[in-house]
């Protein structure tokens, strides 16, 4: 294969979130997983099976991202693991970067797993596991996916509101983004042309929305406004009915710039984009569809690479989960959770409103720089998610998520 370059795959059975999975590979079923460190994808027959500390040497295409589905398995190539084809076994478990490859994946289990809520060893190992039955299944073990976070945006652009539960609607989750800022021409405003809106707390209080920023005071307006002016507004090229109500003058003098608030009713349809809906699915005033959904592990790992946490606000999720692999969602095409089940439909492109810190309003270059490092898809930069629901229903925080497929 002249384009294939030789790896030693080296198993070691320690716990840490490196993983591999089953996949066909040239008809063959065969054990697939990638470097820990370079990410080169590891291709191992599955006669690996037959010992808890295997070395196979395969010859594999070049091929940097891969994918993490199982737990316990620390995958690293010939190249990372200084081995350049000499045969690696017992004899030389003290070698200096083997050492070192060990230390680097216990440093990553500890940051994933609390001591307090550490997996279980998967494979079983040592001489207990040999005296119960002699060697290790390898058996894919159950994850354990769960929702860590819920949120809404009921103004386009302004600050969310973190929920323990909520329900879907034909548009979204219930409340999200039905209402809306525009300029005069009916054009949507957002942290695009003014940041400070990042600024504009919201709350959901006995069925209105208040809408305060620190020194100017609050706003509140009917959660479902029945009374306004039917204009037409445009989203990203969309455009649709909406109804302008009461409560524009105080945000253009709160964010200094002219704008009218404008509602969403029911009767409002703006369609997703039909490339990626197939039974005319509808979507509120978000920018392309009803719901986004991101992982922790995936933000952990952009705040690793950026050298300071990330906020979850700065991205702008509806769902956040935990318990799977970083990039491990943009793999799944149906899940379910709770009562909804949700399809998976499109990679969400990032713009720099995530790089406006949403505690201060300002901009700055992360983390759109260090997300352009690895999460360009053609002139795009992705993180998240966009999902549509198939089959509404409440989600609440703790839910379990089960990939489909």
């Amino acid at each position: 294969m002249s384009n294939g370059h030789r790896v030693r795959l080296v198993l070691s059975v320690i716990e840490t979130d490196s993983t591999f999975r089953k996949e066909l590979v040239r008809g063959e079923e065969m054990w697939v997983g990638r470097c820990i460190f370079c990410q080169a994808k590891l291709v191992v027959p599955l006669s690996g099976e037959a010992s808890h500390r295997v070395t196979v040497e395969h010859i594999i295409p070049r091929h940097h991202g891969g994918t993490d589905e199982a737990e316990n398995l620390a995958l690293a190539c010939a190249r990372c693991n200084g081995e350049k084809g000499r045969r690696h076994d017992n004899q030389d478990r003290n070698d200096p970067r083997r050492l070192e490859v060990t230390r680097a994946l216990q440093e990553r289990r500890k940051r994933r797993w609390p001591s307090q809520a550490r997996p279980p060893r998967w494979p079983p190992v040592g001489p207990e596991a040999m005296a119960a039955g002699g060697e290790s299944t390898l058996e894919k073990p159950v994850a354990s996916v769960t929702v860590r976070s819920l949120h809404i945006y009921p103004l386009k652009s302004a600050a969310g509101i973190d929920v323990k539960e909520t329900t879907t609607t034909d548009r979204g989750f219930e409340y999200d983004r039905r209402f809306m800022l525009v300029d005069e021409g009916g054009r949507f405003v957002s942290q695009r042309q003014l940041p400070q809106m990042a600024l504009l707390e919201t709350e959901l209080a006995q069925g209105t929305l208040v809408i305060r920023r620190q020194g100017w005071g609050a706003l509140e307006v009917p959660l479902r406004p029945e009374e306004g002016r039917r204009v037409e507004v445009e989203v990203w090229g969309d455009r649709c009915e909406a109804l302008e109500i009461e409560g524009g003058a105080w945000f253009s003098k709160v964010l200094g710039a002219s704008c009218r608030l404008v509602y969403m009713p029911e009767d409002s349809r703006r369609l997703v984009d039909l490339d990626y809906a197939a039974h005319g699915e509808v979507v509120s005033f978000a920018d392309g569809f009803p719901y986004l959904l991101i992982s922790q592990a995936s933000l952990e790992e952009l705040s690793e690479r950026v050298g300071e946490p990330m906020s979850v606000r700065r991205f702008r999720p509806n769902l956040v989960v935990e318990g799977c692999a970083p990039g491990e969602e943009d793999q799944w095409q149906r899940i379910q959770v709770g009562q909804v089940q949700f399809a998976v439909v499109k990679p969400c492109s990032r713009c720099e409103i995530v790089t406006i810190d949403p505690g201060t309003g300002r901009s700055g270059k992360e983390p759109l720089a260090s997300l352009a490092t690895y999460r360009r898809q053609g002139k795009k930069v992705i993180f998240g998610q966009n999902l549509l629901a198939l089959r509404g229903g409440g989600v609440r925080v703790g839910d379990p998520v089960e990939v489909l497929s």
